[in-house]
């Protein structure tokens, strides 16, 4: 069986590498982009729009330079060179909102083109209950009008707002152009029983740039930072000093490069009298070096240790000793 059968006009979800730190997107939203279910929703609903009005929305993010399609939750997310490769696909379908970042020119694209292009009595969908045709819940099986399609680039379709697809032209414009961080998800078409969740998990890895790392072998190792607390509860004068640690480990890991990262910020928590920081790395004595010139400088009044852990950060259990 071949999943990936030649088309004229293929259909594939838009997504990104969001389990590669080399990838990682914005944090904000825009807020409420379509309609909420009620009992007359019907397949002819429009986007809700923007732009009137748009003051450029403050947004955060471990965001890399190189990444021309960082996302920001289920909104697409473009960098200006990626606008400028693909602005005659993107203008016509939607809105460009400008973001205020840190890294550079990125805009949010907000998709006004809805096509009622699925067929769904052929497709394998999961209603929402009392909902059919409206709203699925998921899509095992994807069925598209084949002549709908046409004139199609960028768009959604009514039954799945929250998904955004494109065609094949729009897939073949940013390969040209060599756009970073794109993940193409061929939804359609597609040989009835293929398992979409185990398909599209080997495509984000088969579209990884050649001679980078997977995804496990960046999260292979993980180093934790250990500071004890003055009490069993943190003070607003260690929560500063933690959030200022916290901003320069990013500095110090988060590059423009989109090589195999050092080391990458997972996060932080609390628990029992200390504040565990949790980095995930390639390589735990690697990183645990790199990291010295910042531990040296801590000088954390209770004292800290850093631990070294020989797994996968997918694997990090409850470990706080």
């Amino acid at each position: 069986m071949n999943p990936r059968p030649k088309s004229e006009n293929a259909v594939y979800k838009l997504s990104h590498f969001y389990d590669d730190p080399r990838y990682e997107g914005f944090a904000g939203s825009l807020g409420e982009r379509f309609p909420r279910l009620d009992g007359r929703m019907k397949l002819n609903w429009r986007m809700r729009r923007f732009a009137r009005g748009w003051k450029p929305l403050k947004v955060t993010g471990r965001v890399r330079e190189f990444n021309d399609n960082p996302g920001m939750n289920s909104c697409p997310v473009f960098s200006k060179r990626a606008v400028n490769a693909l602005h005659d696909f993107l203008k016509p379908n939607g809105e460009l909102l400008p973001l205020a970042t840190p890294v550079g020119s990125y805009f949010a694209f907000n998709v006004t083109t809805i096509a009622e292009v699925l067929d769904s009595r052929k497709s394998d969908v999961n209603w929402l209950a009392g909902r059919k045709p409206f709203f699925a819940i998921s899509i095992y099986h994807y069925v598209f009008a084949a002549k709908k399609l046409k004139n199609l680039s960028i768009f959604v379709i009514p039954q799945a707002p929250a998904e955004v697809f494109v065609t094949e032209a729009f897939v073949q414009r940013a390969r040209q152009h060599g756009l970073n961080g794109f993940a193409f998800l061929k939804v359609w078409p597609l040989p009835k029983g293929i398992d979409l969740g185990d398909f599209h998990k080997k495509e984000r890895q088969r579209q990884l740039p050649k001679g980078r790392s997977s995804p496990k072998a960046v999260k292979g190792n993980v180093v934790m930072i250990l500071l004890n607390l003055a009490g069993a509860k943190a003070k607003a004068v260690e929560r500063k000093r933690i959030n200022r640690l916290l901003d320069g480990l990013d500095r110090l890991l988060v590059t423009g490069s989109p090589e195999v990262p050092i080391g990458n910020l997972e996060g932080h928590d609390f628990k029992a009298g200390r504040c565990r920081v949790v980095l995930s790395c390639p390589d735990a004595d690697r990183l645990k070096k790199h990291l010295g010139p910042v531990i040296d400088r801590l000088s954390w009044p209770n004292g800290c240790a850093v631990r070294k852990l020989r797994k996968p950060f997918d694997e990090l259990q409850d470990v706080w000793d």
